[in-house]
């Protein structure tokens, strides 16, 4: 407190914000995203995964592990159509 004019210069203590939630339409279309472009699926998911969140870590961990199975899928169909 200032002894001259009396203003309050403590810091002021805000309650912490609440992150941001992903809607359940926003999550289909990335998750379909992550499958179909599956470096794009990874670079989501790690995004994701670093945020200290339990929601976003268990969104990032799911768009990682469908852009492996992309990635698996893509390669799999690959093979068969070089095959034939």
């Amino acid at each position: 407190m200032c002894p001259y004019c009396g203003r309050d210069y403590r810091v002021q203590m805000y309650p912490g914000q609440a992150p941001v939630q992903m809607g359940e339409g926003v999550k289909i279309v990335l998750y379909l995203l992550s499958f179909l472009i599956w470096f794009v699926g990874v670079v989501i998911g790690v995004v994701y995964y670093t945020k200290p969140d339990a929601e976003s870590k268990q969104f990032g961990q799911m768009c990682i592990i469908l852009a492996i199975l992309g990635l698996v899928a893509w390669a799999v169909c690959g093979t068969f159509a070089w095959v034939l």
